[in-house]
């Protein structure tokens, strides 16, 4: 993506930008995943970048553009000038007031008249409000106009758990989905209850943990927000889910969405000839409190989708079988197996 020109004029207020393009995560996230891969995709093999806007807000062969239309090229009202970019500023009518300047690595840019004034981490129509209400100390009504060309294209960094971590080119008002999509999609042991979001710079940056698990129609702007330029993103890895008790091979294993309670136990090898399988144990953590439910096993034949009977599990959860001990037919090899596998389940607590 080439680098994108932005220009403002005083007078003019950024507005809300495009509407997110539509990436619902709604319970079954491989569907809203693929989507958003695929999204990610058609950017990377259609995107030309945005179009280069002159210092008075124009394209070429088009009239000025409103400050609608300029929010919308690529979303750069809403970018925070950072060390290197190079700024336009001029006041019409006052040639002797142009200059073409760059942000310095203190953060500052010199203007003419007003001196050193600090542009890093402001956004154009920021910085050209500041320098408007300046020079009104000199001039009336002055009509200060900035263009921002940016050292290199405006990214949002994407780590953690996806396929392809690291920088991705910005392209617009995208959902966080979208973004996680553009960067290869998320891995199998991903966590997408806990996406955390950095927003800002230096000291006014802020943290927010998304649930894409969650997100619905009426939830998509809270738990799958608008990305702006800058932001960064960590997919966490999911706690691993731990089978432990009367298996045939006890362990931990990756956690991966939708998977349920028989199809862990089927990765620890099924159950011993001596599981009690009516009594089988999920301990679940939420809020640092674990809380154990009992799961009749015994009854699911025939009823694997039934949530009660075979629930799906969460990223984190235990489950123990116990052993049924019948008189006469006691295997010591099961018993030092159970108290291995509950070892090392403690030990791990």
């Amino acid at each position: 993506m080439g680098a994108g020109v932005l220009s403002l004029g005083r007078g003019r207020r950024p507005s809300g930008g495009l509407a997110g393009l539509g990436c619902r995560c709604c319970g079954i996230a491989t569907v809203c995943l693929v989507a958003a891969l695929l999204w990610g995709a058609a950017l990377a093999h259609g995107e030309e970048g945005p179009p280069q806007v002159s210092g008075d807000g124009q394209t070429p062969g088009q009239q000025p553009a409103s400050v609608s239309q300029l929010a919308a090229i690529g979303g750069l009202a809403e970018y925070q000038l950072r060390l290197g970019d190079r700024l336009q500023v001029s006041v019409w009518g006052e040639p002797g007031l142009a200059a073409d300047t760059t942000v310095m690595p203190d953060g500052s840019v010199s203007v003419p008249l007003l001196g050193i004034i600090v542009a890093v981490g402001k956004t154009v129509p920021s910085l050209t409000e500041e320098l408007t209400r300046r020079y009104q100390a000199y001039y009336k009504d002055p009509k200060v106009s900035v263009s921002a060309t940016p050292r290199q294209p405006p990214q949002v960094y994407v780590e953690g758990s996806v396929r392809k971590p690291g920088p991705v080119d910005y392209a617009g008002h995208l959902r966080l989905s979208q973004y996680i999509g553009m960067a290869g999609g998320p891995e199998p042991g991903a966590d997408l209850s806990q996406v955390v979001v950095s927003s800002g710079s230096g000291a006014q940056v802020t943290k927010t943990t998304y649930d894409l698990l969650a997100a619905s129609s009426a939830q998509e702007g809270t738990q799958d927000p608008v990305l702006r330029p800058g932001d960064a993103v960590w997919v966490n890895r999911a706690l691993p889910v731990s089978v432990v008790g009367a298996v045939n091979s006890p362990g931990a294993f990756d956690y991966q969405l939708g998977m349920r309670l028989s199809d862990y136990l089927g990765r620890a090898g099924g159950p011993t000839d001596h599981a009690a399988m009516d009594r089988v144990v999920v301990e679940s953590s939420a809020a640092g409190q674990k809380t154990p439910r009992v799961v009749n096993m015994g009854a699911s034949s025939g009823h694997l989708d039934d949530p009660n009977l075979n629930p799906p599990l969460a990223p984190g959860d235990v489950v123990i079988v116990p052993e049924r001990f019948l008189a006469g037919t006691l295997d010591w090899s099961d018993v030092l197996r159970s108290v291995t596998s509950l070892f090392i389940f403690w030990h791990r607590s």
